[in-house]
């Protein structure tokens, strides 16, 4: 990456900034992630839209870790609770 494309993805927040000034400093571990995702990403061919799909990655993870959502996802594999539609109009 370079140094333009980095100020970009943290002013995006894909980047975790922890320091602005006097230099750019970024969170290791959220870094690390992210060139692992564009590493993958590339390695499978694609070369354009690489912000738009690392942060679309990154969400589905922070989804993943949630606690509620698991639950949710529990209980539809084990059929509890009920299947919810909108009311029929009757136009």
């Amino acid at each position: 990456m370079t140094e333009k494309t980095v100020r970009d993805w943290a002013a995006e927040g894909v980047l975790t900034v922890h320091q602005q000034a006097p230099r750019l400093l970024l969170d290791a571990d959220r870094l690390h992630q992210v060139s692992h995702l564009v590493a993958d990403l590339r390695r499978a061919g694609q070369k354009r839209g690489l912000l738009d799909e690392v942060d679309r990655r990154l969400a589905d993870d922070a989804l993943v870790g949630r606690d509620d959502l698991n639950e949710s996802l529990a209980q539809m594999r084990r059929g509890a609770g009920r299947v919810v539609r909108p009311a029929q109009s009757t136009s």
